[in-house]
Formats: structure tokens, sequence, C-alpha cells
């Protein structure tokens, strides 16, 4: 699949500080390794920042992460390989 604009969301912001940007992502059905690949948020390009930290969901909610915008040239971005857990639940 590819980034879906309607889940991508701004957390907090870093408007007058120089505080990273936290983003939210509903991922749906990608994998993070999907997510976290260099140009998937090309779409959201003019928004993120490098040092930006993104949270995000996948693999059908099965997964979660965080990874931060390591580059962005203007026309190619990138994010770090994520920090990832897996959603349990024994209750």
């Amino acid at each position: 699949m590819a980034f879906v604009r309607a889940n991508f969301a701004r957390v907090t912001s870093s408007a007058n500080t120089s505080a990273p940007t936290v983003w939210s992502y509903n991922a749906t059905a990608d994998t993070q390794a999907a997510v976290v690949a260099a140009d998937y948020f090309l779409d959201a390009i003019n928004e993120i920042q490098v040092g930006d930290l993104l949270m995000y969901v996948s693999d059908s909610n099965a997964k979660y992460g965080t990874a931060m915008c390591n580059a962005n040239t203007g026309t190619a971005i990138d994010f770090t390989d994520a920090t990832v857990g897996t959603v349990t639940d024994a209750g």
C-alpha cells in the first residue's frame, strides 16, 4: 500500500522552538518495514523535518513503533529503523 494522508496527524508542534514535532500514523495493513522505508512519506515531505518523531501502528494494528526522520532533502525523505512493539492482550 501507500501513505494515506487521512491517517497522518501532528501530535505536538514545534512552532517557535527547536523541539521535534511528534507525528502519529495508522499504517493500516502496511508493514513497519514499509512505513520506515525511504520515501514512504513523500506526500508529507514539506511538513516533516529531520529530527521529528513518528509514532505509528502497522500490520493491521498488530504492531506499533517509533522512528525518527533522519533525512529530508526536499525531494527524498527517510526515517530510522523503528523501535517496534507487538500488540498483545492477555485479558
